[in-house]
């Protein structure tokens, strides 16, 4: 099962920074094999960005 972490509360690892994946309050993962993304983030702000930069 493949998950990826699209938001949470810290983003501070140099990965991150390098593609200007925003934290926040909250979480926001996909489950690839099942297509279901759960997000319990707080605006959708850091949620949008970070699935345009996650490529």
């Amino acid at each position: 099962m493949k998950i990826t972490i699209l938001v949470d509360n810290y983003a501070t690892q140099l990965s991150s920074l390098s593609r200007r994946l925003l934290g926040e309050w909250g979480f926001a993962a996909y489950v690839h094999d099942y297509r279901i993304l759960y997000d319990t983030g707080l605006t959708g702000t850091a949620l949008l960005n970070n699935m345009r930069h996650w490529a």
